[in-house]
C-alpha cells in the first residue's frame, strides 16, 4: 500500500488519533507558529505533508494574509483540508514530498509536521536540499518530528516508552497498528544527522527544542 493510501485509511478523526499516538503532538505543532522573530512576516507558506491542515490552521492567525500551499499524498487528507479552509485562496497539490517541485527563492516559510520521517535517509537529505532552494533568503524552515535512527543504541528503550504512552492514551490494538505502520513506512533519522545536513546547507539560526524521548522541533533560517 502506498503512503497516501495509508493516510486515506486513517483520515477520519486524524487529529484525535495523533494526540493519542504522538507524545507532545499539540505542543510541537504550536511551536511551528510561535517561535519566529516578532514582526516577521511571511507572504508565501508551504506546508509539506500537510495532512488535514493542522499546521496551516495554527499558522493562519499569525500569517492571515499569506498564501498557503498544502502538499500531501493523501486525497482524503487534502479534501478535509479544502473543506476546513473553504473560501480561502489556498493551493493544494497531491504529491509525495520527494516528488514536489517549486521555483527557487519562492517561499518565506516552509513547515513540515511528522511527515519527513516517511522519507528514507537519502530522500530526506535531498528534500532538505530542495527546501533550502525553495526558500527566499531570510526565510525559515520549521519542522516537528521523531528524531531517532532505528539502529541507535537507545531505540529499543524509546519504543518501550512510546508503547506505554500509546496504550495509556488508547489501547493495545492501536499500538499494534501503529508499530506495524512504523516498521513498514517510517524511516526516522537522528537529530545529530539532521543538524549536520542543515549546517552543510548553510542554514543559520538553527534552534532545537527536544521535548522528550526524541520528539523534537527544529527551526532554521536561510
Amino acid at each position: 500500500m502506498e503512503i497516501g493510501e495509508v493516510f486515506d485509511e486513517i483520515q477520519e478523526a486524524y487529529t484525535e488519533k495523533m494526540i493519542r499516538w504522538v507524545p507532545h503532538y499539540l505542543q510541537l505543532i504550536e511551536k511551528l507558529s510561535s517561535s519566529f522573530i516578532p514582526g516577521w512576516e511571511a507572504v508565501r507558506i508551504l506546508d509539506l505533508g500537510s495532512g488535514n491542515g493542522n499546521i496551516t490552521a495554527t499558522l493562519l492567525p499569525k500569517f492571515a494574509s499569506a498564501g498557503f500551499t498544502l502538499v500531501d499524498a493523501s486525497d482524503k487528507m487534502l479534501d478535509e483540508a479544502r473543506q476546513r479552509f473553504s473560501g480561502l485562496n489556498f493551493t493544494y497539490e497531491r504529491a509525495l514530498i520527494q516528488e514536489a517541485d517549486f521555483p527557487p527563492d519562492y517561499f518565506d516559510l516552509i513547515v513540515a509536521s511528522f511527515s519527513l520521517h516517511h522519507l528514507k535517509t537519502n530522500e530526506k537529505k535531498s528534500a532538505m536540499e530542495n527546501i533550502f532552494r525553495w526558500l527566499n533568503p531570510g526565510g525559515y524552515f520549521a519542522y516537528a518530528d521523531l528524531f531517532i535512527n532505528k539502529t541507535d543504541r537507545d531505540h529499543a528503550k524509546f519504543v518501550r516508552s512510546w508503547q506505554r504512552f500509546v496504550i495509556k492514551h488508547s489501547d493495545e490494538a492501536d499500538w499494534n497498528y501503529l508499530f506495524n505502520h512504523y516498521n513498514q513506512y517510517d524511516h526516522p533519522d537522528n537529530l545529530s544527522t539532521q543538524l549536520q545536513w542543515l549546517q552543510e546547507l548553510n542554514f543559520t539560526e538553527i534552534q532545537v527544542d527536544v521535548l522528550e524521548n526524541y520528539w523534537s522541533y527544529i527551526r532554521a533560517r536561510k
